[in-house]
């Protein structure tokens, strides 16, 4: 979760506590510029919007960051670009360490199970020992919202607080590719080299934003080596393991699978009550036992999806007093039918055997004709690609091994930058099925 999305969540949650008209009046132009474990640092767009937002929305904005992080926060409120620039510069004067570090994201508030107990433990050790090279670099994988950004955050508070002179470094697959493009545009490349190169701890989120970008692939890869050789700590977190990644060069597979391989899968459900059950505590939700174990028995699939279910309860208990039953099936309901992508791997091999004119039943058996055998690829590709399933879950589905989804799912990501054909087949396929769930 970066600084946007927390300002989206804030500004989401402040519509219950101030006016339309005054959240459009004075916050849309403001911007979450820091968040730490004391203090929350907003920029508002003029000297008019800080007084007001100082003088009347102090209080509501705390209680937002409160029931956010369960915790309270001091608020600074900046002014203009040119306060801005000069916090963040006296910031990163005073500390090489930006990672978002809220009590929320320690490791005192990741829920363990099954699931995620391995990941858990390895970025226990490494923030215990960040020098011991047996564990190093670590590369955590597995599906949306279930908790990889948590344990980075939680590995760089942990060591922080530990190795107070370590120098560490957070930052997204996306955001590490804009610092370098910008560089690049300001001639300041040599700059950003020794940003990075200089940390003693590299953490990098969402790191299969860099694959497929070639002059930040190589940047990554020159930095990696160089952490690597110096005995500095680096640790990713991706949607997919380096496998599963389309056009990932040989050599930066070998590097991301040359140390820790740790997966977190969907939570089982016993994880799903336990984490029910104390997050709605922290929002004082007061739900029954009963009411917690028929939650956690529906499927749902990640960490983040059952918080915003119950930060949807918060608000119902908030404007009518009360939750029931009625209230958790609604919000399952709905939830469970957005998240469900509203396309099912059934409609993409449905467009697709049009699209090719060929059966169903063909693309889910064993002809290697060209037109079923590129249907079928084209499948694999889209359900990983736009559903985001495993590699075993389209494998299970269409009666395919582990190795084949990953050899589809390479050569169709391949021949959609060099193939029209397949370009055309890709764009097609996905216009129709978006047009069946509009």
């Amino acid at each position: 979760m970066n600084l946007i999305e927390i300002w989206n969540g804030i500004t989401t949650l402040l519509k219950e506590e101030i006016s339309q008209t005054a959240l459009d009046t004075w916050f849309s132009s403001a911007e979450l510029v820091d968040l730490d474990n004391t203090t929350a640092v907003i920029c508002a767009g003029n000297t008019l919007a800080k007084d007001i937002i100082l003088k009347r929305f102090e209080a509501p904005l705390k209680k937002v960051l409160r029931e956010l992080f369960c915790q309270d926060f001091q608020l600074i409120v900046l002014c203009g670009n040119e306060e801005k620039r000069d916090y963040i510069a006296k910031k990163e004067g005073r500390e090489g360490f930006k990672a978002l570090t809220i009590p929320a994201y320690s490791f005192n508030q990741y829920v363990v199970g099954a699931s995620n107990k391995f990941a858990y433990m390895v970025s226990k050790a490494i923030s215990e020992n960040p020098d011991d090279k047996d564990y190093n670099p670590v590369f955590i994988y597995g599906p949306a919202g279930t908790g990889k950004t948590h344990l980075l955050c939680s590995i760089a508070l942990s060591i922080h607080d530990k190795f107070p002179g370590k120098k560490i470094e957070y930052i997204s697959g996306d955001e590490f590719t804009n610092q370098l493009v910008a560089a690049i545009k300001d001639h300041k490349t040599d700059k950003f080299r020794d940003k990075f190169r200089s940390v003693d701890v590299l953490l990098i989120d969402n790191v299969q934003f860099i694959v497929g970008k070639p002059a930040t692939q190589e940047e990554f890869y020159n930095t990696f080596n160089h952490l690597y050789e110096s005995g500095k700590l680096i640790v990713m977190a991706s949607d997919m393991a380096p496998r599963e990644m389309p056009v990932l060069e040989s050599r930066m597979l070998t590097r991301f699978e040359s140390g820790i391989m740790a997966d977190i899968k969907t939570p089982e459900e016993s994880l799903r009550c336990e984490v029910i059950s104390r997050k709605s505590r922290d929002l004082s939700l007061d739900m029954s036992q009963e009411d917690i174990s028929y939650m956690a028995s529906k499927p749902i699939r990640s960490v983040r999806q059952i918080e915003g279910m119950l930060k949807s309860l918060s608000a119902q208990r908030k404007l009518f007093g009360y939750i029931n039953r009625s209230c958790i099936d609604d919000v399952l309901s709905r939830s469970l039918f957005e998240s469900d992508n509203r396309i099912s791997a059934e409609d993409i091999v449905n467009e697709c055997a049009k699209y090719f004119e060929v059966s169903e039943s063909e693309i889910k058996g064993r002809s290697r004709a060209r037109n079923i055998s590129n249907a079928r690829q084209i499948a694999m590709y889209l359900m990983r690609m736009d559903l985001g399933m495993t590699l075993e879950d389209i494998g299970e589905y269409l009666s395919r091994d582990h190795a084949t989804v990953i050899s589809a799912v390479n050569k169709i990501s391949n021949l959609s930058h060099t193939d029209e054909n397949i370009l055309k087949a890709i764009n097609s396929i996905k216009k129709k099925i978006n047009g069946r769930v509009a």
